[in-house]
């Protein structure tokens, strides 16, 4: 099972984190 938020069905989180893997820039502005 999985602890966390992400691709628990929170499409912004999952975007967010993805993002950042892929870039390795987190979202400053990010409002989920």
């Amino acid at each position: 099972t999985q602890h966390t938020v992400v691709f628990s069905g929170n499409q912004c989180v999952d975007n967010a984190v993805v993002g950042y893997f892929v870039s390795g820039i987190a979202p400053g502005n990010l409002r989920c």
